[in-house]
């Protein structure tokens, strides 16, 4: 959303380093950064996806001055019931029309980031498994003595996955279980 809408203080939060969400609540509740509580992060978080899953269409299309249906990378979502007389199928055209720009960039880029994994764990001949993809997640199997190489390569492809106005962020948690690495 920073980079396709390109708001200077959205940028500058990410280039700062600085978490997002923390950012918002620290503008909309007037406090500084360091006093934000969990609380207003939470809400704020709920504000920042209610933007790029509730704003109209064109609303969002005005805003971020996009003219057709297209991922950054130049994907097409063609919605085939935006004139529908069907109130539901042109509702959920319009949601993904919404959806699209943001939320399928953010789905091409992991899947860069997971070839690019892919090839790297081939290069240097890691035993470990990526297992599962889930929205911006990826989850490994993971032998013990590549556990650093693992999370280093991770790390780097992700980030690296494509350039974009501010830098991609990558949490990392390790455990037994999916639960555990949360």
């Amino acid at each position: 959303m920073a980079h396709l809408s390109e708001d200077e203080n959205m940028i500058k939060t990410f280039k700062n380093g600085e978490d997002i969400h923390t950012a918002t609540a620290s503008k909309i509740y007037n406090v500084d950064l360091e006093n934000v509580t969990k609380e207003e992060r939470n809400k704020a978080k709920s504000g920042n996806f209610g933007i790029i899953y509730g704003i109209s269409a064109s609303g969002l299309s005005r805003n971020l001055k996009i003219s057709s249906v297209k991922t950054i990378f130049g994907r097409k979502r063609f919605l085939k019931d935006i004139n529908s007389r069907n109130s539901l199928l042109k509702g959920t055209a319009e949601r993904n029309s919404i959806n699209t720009p943001i939320q399928g960039a953010s789905a091409d880029i992991i899947k860069i980031a997971m070839i690019n994994i892919s090839n790297k764990f081939k290069e240097k001949n890691i035993k470990s498994r990526m297992i599962l993809q889930v929205h911006d997640e990826l989850n490994f199997n993971v032998k013990m003595s590549e556990l650093n190489e693992v999370k280093k390569i991770v790390k780097k492809e992700m980030q690296e996955a494509c350039k974009l106005k501010v830098q991609l962020i990558v949490e990392m948690g390790t455990g037994r279980n999916w639960m555990e690495a949360h």
